[in-house]
């Protein structure tokens, strides 16, 4: 697993580039470019920034693009009287920078990090197949693009993992000497990578995003592990076998940084908190919408908010409602953002349900319903009622606490 953490490189060296692309076809040639790729290690998880260095020489007469880009390569298979197989490639740009005619740009830590994007899959666990249905892997590419469609690239593969690995680790594997040489080949990535929940030296161990579940991972003599991250319904009914429970399935994006040795499991007592008293609102509010912007499940971002800054929460007023709205990917998932608000906050006024279902034109009846009874002044509904349809007001309306 070490050979994920030492430093890879790549280089292209002297590669012709052209004024004009047409389909196959390239014609003035305008120089050469170069390009030299390094990055820290070679494995990472969603959030995570990378640690990467780069050098583009363009010796050419035209200026260049130079894009960062993490490339989804997909492979599906099928058997059968006819193999067959295609490929596919999804492409997400991480940075863009120009560089001007026959110039060199260098770069170091550059603000580069990984999407929400799913982990590496290189096949199901316990499935036999001639060949694997659906496989899924990555790289990094660094490329020179001209406005004339021509391009030069440099890449290298990587492992997205679910989770990040330890800072112990990286140090670990980066202070040895090893005759292991770093990754530089797709194929490496497979051999090398741990593919099931079996504990290992690289990942702290978690069963739980927030809520403190310690199973452990069983591995059967023949090194399977199984049972690794059951569920607990006590989590959501208090420890209670009454009620409804509800499940949420979580999307997990990491920070830049592992957490160091020793503060899993630290008390609470032991580390301050991050809370609105420690800091000032529009602060607290700021850091609120950067974490929605870098996480695909806002209601789990808002809701990790919420807890850290109570008093923040509770001073939401209503243009804030709904610039935190608006900030929503999905219109589906807005009324249950907003319950979490609202559960927050404590209660509301009219004027925030007016200005959320200002900021959620097609969300308008559905936020009303979740709002509506923890709303402070129901005597004042009469302004919400009316910007719904009449075959959607009795139903609001009933949702008001009188």
């Amino acid at each position: 697993l070490r050979c994920f953490f030492l430093v890879a490189r790549s280089n292209v060296e002297d590669e012709p580039i052209y004024n004009t692309k047409f389909c196959c076809f390239k014609c003035g040639m305008a120089g050469t470019v170069s390009i030299k790729l390094e990055l820290a290690r070679s494995a990472f998880a969603p959030g995570e920034n990378v640690e990467m260095n780069g050098e583009i020489v363009n010796n050419s007469s035209s200026p260049v693009n130079i894009r960062v880009v993490l490339r989804q390569h997909i492979q599906i298979q099928s058997t059968g009287h006819f193999d067959e197989s295609t490929s596919s490639q999804e492409k997400f740009r991480l940075y863009a920078s120009p560089c001007e005619a026959n110039s060199t740009r260098q770069f170091g830590d550059m603000p580069i990090k990984i999407p929400p994007v799913p982990p590496s899959f290189f096949g199901a666990n316990g499935m036999y197949a001639r060949r694997e249905p659906l496989t899924y892997n990555y790289s990094i590419s660094l490329q020179a693009v001209n406005d004339g469609g021509t391009k030069v690239s440099c890449e290298l593969p990587i492992l997205i993992s679910a989770l990040p690995p330890t800072r112990k680790a990286i140090t670990a594997a980066q202070s040895m000497t090893m005759s292991t040489a770093p990754l530089t080949n797709p194929g490496d990535i497979t051999k090398n990578a741990v593919l099931d929940d079996r504990p290992c030296e690289t990942v702290e161990e978690k069963t739980g995003l927030e809520d403190g579940l310690t199973l452990t991972p069983v591995v059967d003599t023949s090194g399977n592990a199984y049972n690794g991250n059951i569920y607990s319904h006590t989590e959501d009914s208090g420890g209670s076998s009454q009620g409804v429970i509800q499940y949420q399935p979580l999307v997990s994006v990491f920070p830049s940084a592992p957490p160091l040795e020793g503060d899993v499991g630290v008390p609470p007592s032991t580390q301050e908190p991050t809370t609105s008293d420690n800091v000032g609102h529009d602060e607290a509010f700021n850091d609120l919408l950067s974490r929605m912007a870098d996480e695909l499940d806002a209601r789990l971002a808002v809701d990790a908010w919420i807890k850290e800054n109570p008093s923040a929460t509770a001073e939401l007023s209503p243009e804030e409602f709904a610039i935190i709205l608006k900030k929503v990917l999905y219109s589906y998932d807005q009324a249950s953002v907003a319950r979490e608000l609202v559960v927050g906050r404590g209660s509301v006024t009219v004027d925030h349900v007016l200005a959320t279902m200002e900021a959620c034109p097609f969300s308008k009846a559905d936020l009303a319903k979740t709002m509506a009874p923890y709303v402070s002044d129901p005597e004042n509904k009469e302004s919400i009622l009316s910007q719904l349809y009449s075959f959607e007001k009795d139903d609001v309306s009933k949702m008001f606490v009188r």
